[in-house]
């Protein structure tokens, strides 16, 4: 009895690393991604600061993909990592290709009614893909 209980206590153990190995590399980008957007999209920013940041948040997301991608999966089971992946490409795609379009908007002080309809219109195609 004591040898199966110590054996559950480690595979326990070994599925705590496998989980904190994926999530953490999500945990280590969010706090740089709330940032952004308080920063950015809150108050505003020069457009230079706002894609520069732009560039390291997707260089995290690279580095993260990257480890996870390398990480085999558990006991025969590659949901928890393919989830994993799936949420950071989520992030990198907006960032990539939504946020390249939609950064310089907030950035100019002086928005024409056409700049407010883009904006508008990201807005929506961002809330219908999730």
């Amino acid at each position: 009895m004591i040898f199966s209980s110590g054996l559950s206590f480690g595979q326990n153990k070994d599925a705590v690393k496998y989980n904190n190995a994926i999530v953490g590399q999500q945990h280590k980008v969010v706090p740089h991604i709330v940032r952004f957007f308080e920063t950015h999209a809150k108050h505003g920013c020069s457009l230079e600061k706002a894609m520069k940041e732009k560039e390291r948040i997707e260089l995290m997301l690279d580095k993260g993909i990257v480890k996870i991608q390398a990480i085999k999966p558990y006991d025969g089971n590659d949901s928890l990592r393919q989830s994993g992946l799936k949420w950071l490409k989520i992030y990198k795609h907006s960032f990539d290709v939504d946020f390249e379009t939609a950064i310089p908007l907030p950035s100019k002080k002086d928005k024409t009614e056409a700049d407010k309809q883009k904006l508008k219109s990201i807005q929506e195609y961002v809330c219908r893909r999730r």
